[in-house]
């Protein structure tokens, strides 16, 4: 969960942008409301249905090599947010 978290924190951004551009010429209450939906549910649905088959993943990989990979895909998941000037 921390992962898929983690990238939508790092990709934010342009989701944020590409939903500003889709709701702009929209009145303002359908703009707050687009806004409140897409970070209070629409993240969090994320988060928890892109968990699901990560988690899903990571059971088909041996115990051995499990804890390996989770770390390495961190250190990636960093160096994304090096590049995308996030750290």
């Amino acid at each position: 969960m921390a992962q898929v978290a983690t990238f939508l924190v790092i990709y934010s951004s342009e989701i944020d942008g590409y939903f500003r551009k889709l709701l702009k010429p929209n009145p303002f209450l359908i703009r707050v409301c687009g806004f409140v939906l897409l970070n209070a549910f629409g993240y969090g649905v994320v988060t928890i249905v892109g968990a699901k088959p990560l988690k899903e993943i990571y059971l088909q990989i041996g115990p051995a090599i499990r804890v390996p990979i989770i770390f390495a895909m961190f250190i990636v998941i960093g160096v994304i947010a090096e590049r995308k000037k996030h750290i």
